[in-house]
């Protein structure tokens, strides 16, 4: 069996496509997917000093030698977060593609907020804090001074992708949401060309789109009671992998989330757009795309 080394990391941006271009690519036979698809390992000093045996381990037991050895964890284009991440996987594997993932930048805002809205508390303080203020509206979100550099941030996508210049450019690719939504088959052939993989191969994988916004649901207080009691876990331990993996993704014992007003307040979307302009207008420039690429109306 080939030695282990991770070769692709889709590294981003949060709401941009990552979730569904990770389930394709897990579908097909010579992909490798880690599991879960996110692993943070290469961005948490925790998690790395464990080393790659552990990473291999944990979020790769099912490796059988596939050529194509992948996870996709958004925050590592997260420089403030996971300054470290580029080196260290480039240390682990210089020759290992990296793709990134962007869309409309007032788009993923929204979908962002949708996204922290339906979420649970969480061990994390940073990610409490986001979920609180979720709970306040869409604008009152955004106008919470953390939450708005956290925003502007990542939605600087150039200054997030030059962290990542360990990497030659034909080594990266970036995918535009927009392109994948408007031009799917020619976007996703050139993302098969970029991995070696066959014409076509990802579009035959691509039928579903997953994590989607609107159709997020929360789970009801009995879902919670029930995964957090004792008897679930000791079932649990009983219940064959495939169906265990279909409970937890599917809505049984949750609820629509309503969601209420996402529009963007003048004066802020404005701010907004002001703050992240020349960031935008240039890494448009880099990928031969207009300034109004991203409709401002």
């Amino acid at each position: 069996m080939a030695q282990f080394r991770v070769n692709l990391v889709i590294i981003g941006v949060g709401k941009a496509g990552t979730t569904s271009l990770a389930k394709w690519l897990s579908d097909l036979d010579e992909c490798c997917f880690s599991e879960p698809k996110e692993t943070m390992f290469f961005g948490s000093d925790r998690l790395f000093e464990k080393g790659i045996d552990w990473y291999q381990n944990t979020f790769f037991p099912h490796y059988a030698g596939e050529s194509l050895v992948a996870e996709a964890t958004p925050a590592y284009s997260i420089r403030a977060q996971c300054g470290a991440a580029a080196e260290r996987i480039h240390e682990h594997n210089p020759q290992s593609k990296i793709i990134y993932m962007v869309r409309d930048p007032l788009a993923r805002c929204v979908s962002a907020w949708k996204m922290w809205a339906s979420l649970e508390p969480t061990q994390s303080d940073f990610g409490n804090h986001l979920i609180t203020t979720s709970k306040k509206g869409f604008n009152n979100w955004l106008r919470d001074p953390v939450v708005y550099k956290h925003m502007v941030l990542t939605s600087s996508y150039r200054y997030q992708l030059e962290a990542w210049q360990l990497f030659p450019k034909e080594q990266q690719h970036v995918i535009f949401l927009e392109d994948l939504k408007e031009r799917k088959t020619d976007t996703l052939n050139k993302v098969s060309n970029f991995l070696e993989l066959a014409p076509g191969t990802l579009e035959e994988a691509s039928r579903i789109n997953y994590n989607t916004g609107e159709n997020r649901s929360q789970k009801t207080p009995f879902r919670r009671r029930l995964e957090e009691s004792s008897l679930w876990n000791s079932v649990k331990g009983l219940v064959p992998g495939g169906l265990k993996a279909a409970v937890a993704e599917s809505n049984i014992g949750s609820k629509p989330i309503k969601f209420g007003n996402d529009d963007w307040e003048t004066n802020l979307r404005a701010k907004f757009l002001q703050d992240i302009s020349e960031d935008n207008i240039a890494f448009l420039k880099d990928f031969g795309k207009p300034a109004e690429f991203w409709t401002r109306t």
